[in-house]
C-alpha cells in the first residue's frame, strides 16, 4: 500500500517537475490533463480527446492565418518577375509596329 502511495506521489512530482522544462503549450496541456486524471480520477480518454480537438483547431487557425498572409507576400515576386515579362511580351510587338510605321514615313 505504501509503495503505491509513494509511486503515485513520485509520478505526480515527476510530471510537475517535467512541466518546468516544457516549452510547448501542447506539452503543458497534456501534462496538466494527466495530473488532473491522477489527482481527481477523471477519465483520461475524454480529456485527451478534448485536448486533441483543441490542438487541431489551433493548428488549423494557425494555417489559415499563414494562408491569409500569402497573397501579401507574393505581390513583390509578382511585380518583380512576372509583370516585366508580361509587359515585354505585350509591348514588343507594339514597339515593332510603331518602329515599322515610323520607318515607312507615316
Amino acid at each position: 500500500m505504501l509503495d503505491a502511495i509513494f509511486l503515485a506521489a513520485t509520478s505526480i512530482m515527476v510530471l510537475l517537475g517535467g512541466m518546468l522544462f516544457q516549452t510547448l503549450r501542447a506539452e503543458r496541456s497534456i501534462v496538466a490533463a494527466l495530473n488532473q486524471s491522477i489527482k481527481f480520477g477523471t477519465p483520461l480518454a475524454g480529456s485527451l480527446r478534448m485536448l486533441a480537438a483543441e490542438m487541431r483547431a489551433e493548428r488549423l487557425a494557425r494555417f489559415e492565418e499563414r494562408a491569409a498572409r500569402l497573397p501579401v507576400l507574393l505581390t513583390v515576386p509578382l511585380m518583380a518577375f512576372i509583370l516585366p515579362s508580361l509587359l515585354l511580351v505585350i509591348g514588343t510587338p507594339l514597339a515593332f509596329r510603331i518602329i515599322d510605321t515610323l520607318g515607312r514615313g507615316g
